[in-house]
C-alpha cells in the first residue's frame, strides 16, 4: 500500500487515468491472471528484489503488454524507499 501512496505522489496524474490493481503480497502474483488479460498496457511496479524479478518476469511472459518499471527507482528497493530518499535529500 505504502508503494502504491508512493506512486499517487510521484506520478499523479498517471494513477489518476489508470486502473491500478495491489498486491499486498507478491503470493497473489499469479491470482491477477484473469484481471490482467483485459488490459491493452500493464505497468508493473514491484520491488527490486528476488521475489520482485521472478513476479515481474512471470507477468511479463505471460502477457505481452506487460512493462517492467521499475527503472523509474533503480537504486531503490521500491517506489517508497525513493521517495523517502528523495525527501530526505532536500534542503531546507
Amino acid at each position: 500500500m505504502f508503494d502504491f501512496l508512493s506512486l499517487v505522489v510521484m506520478e499523479e496524474d498517471l494513477v489518476n487515468a489508470s486502473d491500478v490493481i495491489i498486491l499486498n503480497s507478491l503470493g497473489f502474483a499469479h491470482k491477477i491472471r484473469k484481471y490482467l488479460s483485459n488490459y491493452k498496457h500493464i505497468r508493473l511496479y514491484l520491488d527490486n528484489d528476488p521475489a520482485g524479478n521472478k513476479a515481474t518476469d512471470m507477468l511479463i511472459d505471460l502477457f505481452d503488454s506487460a512493462t517492467d518499471e521499475r527503472h523509474s527507482y533503480c537504486g531503490f528497493k521500491d517506489l517508497n524507499e525513493k521517495l523517502i530518499n528523495s525527501k530526505s535529500n532536500e534542503t531546507c
